[in-house]
C-alpha cells in the first residue's frame, strides 16, 4: 500500500506515538499483537489502540491472524454517538 510522505501523528504522543507508528510502519498490513506488546511495553495495549480508534484513526482488528491493521492515514473526525467514553458511559448509568 502506498503511504504518504507524513508519518500520522497522534495528539497524545508517547506510548500511543509508539503503537500508531508500529501500525503505520505496516500500512494495510497486520501488525501482530505481540509486535505491538513489544513496542508499547504494556499488555495493555489494546486499549491504547482502541484509544486511538476513538481518536479518528482507521484501526480494526483482525482475528485471524491475531493483530490490528492500520487502513488509512487519513484520520476521520470523531462521532460522539460511536464512542462513548468508559468513565463517562458509567457516570451516565
Amino acid at each position: 500500500m502506498v503511504k504518504n510522505s507524513k508519518k500520522p501523528k497522534t495528539q497524545k504522543g508517547g506510548v500511543w506515538q509508539k503503537l500508531l507508528d508500529a501500525l503505520y510502519t505496516d500500512l494495510g498490513d497486520i501488525v501482530s499483537n505481540e509486535k505491538l506488546i513489544k513496542v508499547s511495553g504494556q499488555h495493555n495495549y489494546a486499549r491504547r489502540v482502541r484509544e486511538l480508534r476513538a481518536e479518528g484513526w482507521d484501526i480494526v482488528y483482525s482475528p485471524s491472524p491475531t493483530g490490528y491493521v492500520l487502513r488509512s492515514t487519513d484520520k476521520t473526525t470523531k462521532n460522539a454517538d460511536v464512542y462513548i467514553n468508559l468513565k463517562l458511559r458509567q457516570k451516565v448509568l
